[in-house]
């Protein structure tokens, strides 16, 4: 059910961006709430060339100023071979930018689908290609923009990761991301 709700966002961006509308005013939502955020097959790219690939789920409450979820990820060099995968675990709500809900370029989406950019601390736990048996450990911050709503100029649909002392993944390349509203 949860990917189809991406899948769902992501033909009504796909499709709306194709046909630009000028924004209509973003229904009205509260930036204190409690969300459900969604990442499927996001990727961002390193200085070195590195790429990385999430996909996870997980709530966030900004009231409260927790969150919780889980991801996968695969790390591949720039020359397209597996480095490492494993899992980040999310830990902690940094901050949230609230865009809005129920719209996006302008067509209607359902008044709980929201958009904003959320910053999220996270254990990564990866394994190395070279040796899956090993367990490297590292503390992280994952980034999600989601662009529902009224985003700001220059801002663009994606995540970043930066594994802390490891390495920055802070170019966003293609994904699709979603806030629920509960």
């Amino acid at each position: 059910m949860r990917r189809r709700r991406i899948a769902l966002a992501a033909v009504a961006c796909l499709t709306t961006a194709l046909a630009f509308v000028p924004s209509s005013p973003v229904h009205a939502a509260t930036s204190k709430g409690s969300f459900e955020w969604m990442v499927e097959e996001n990727t961002a790219s390193a200085s070195n060339g590195d790429v990385v690939e999430v996909s996870g789920e997980g709530t966030f409450d900004v009231a409260h100023r927790t969150a919780t979820g889980e991801a996968t990820f695969v790390h591949t060099t720039s020359t397209g071979e597996l480095f490492a995968s494993g899992t980040l675990e999310i830990e902690g709500l940094v901050s949230f930018q609230f865009y809005g809900c129920g719209v996006v370029f302008g067509q209607p989406l359902p008044p709980n689908y929201c958009g904003g950019r959320v910053a999220l601390t996270a254990h990564l736990v990866g394994h190395p290609a070279s040796d899956p048996s090993a367990t490297i450990e590292a503390d992280a911050l994952l980034t999600i923009q989601c662009e529902i709503g009224n985003p700001p100029p220059g801002s663009s649909e994606g995540i970043t990761l930066n594994v802390k002392d490891v390495i920055n993944f802070n170019n966003h390349l293609v994904g699709d991301n979603l806030f629920i509203m509960d």
